[in-house]
């Protein structure tokens, strides 16, 4: 079950790569037809635009949003599954064992708003953790850039 879920979480990375560099070839193609002024190499003009920074952070929500619900639906299915072992070990004895597909079936229907709830704001949060770590480090960079450039002149 967890294997099943694994190739379909790979599956899922595939396409969202390749979703993601569509839209954001479309968005700095766009970007550079409002700016014609601007030369192919200026990338951190376009990164700066508000109408790209908040698509990439609805593709990482995304992106996170599909990786919980996969995570967690296989979760609650093994949840699901002990709770039957506790119950009735007989019922609950092999991979294919009517426990197994009654404890799935449970998790994507009756369950699955719950795990989709919960796993968007999971999402969210992890999304915003990324941003402001990327944000936070790129900010170091920049600091230390500039010590390093203050020690130079303090050399020379």
């Amino acid at each position: 079950l967890a294997l099943l879920f694994s190739i379909l979480g790979f599956f899922w990375n595939l396409f969202w790569i390749y979703a993601s560099v569509g839209v954001l070839t479309f968005e700095n193609r766009m970007y550079y037809k409002q700016h014609p002024n601007l030369s192919g190499n200026d990338i951190l003009n376009s990164a700066s635009d508000p109408v790209q920074v908040t698509t990439v952070l609805f593709l990482l929500i995304s992106l996170f949003w599909t990786g919980n619900v996969i995570l967690n639906t296989v979760q609650v299915t093994v949840a699901g599954l002990v709770a039957t072992w506790c119950y009735d070990k007989v019922e609950a004895r092999s991979f294919c064992s009517p426990a197994v597909t009654q404890s799935l079936c449970r998790s994507v229907t009756f369950a699955f708003g719950s795990i989709c709830m919960g796993s968007l704001l999971q999402g969210t949060v992890s999304s915003l953790r990324s941003v402001v770590r990327c944000g936070r480090r790129s900010l170091e960079e920049e600091h230390h850039d500039d010590n390093n450039n203050n020690n130079d002149d303090d050399n020379n």
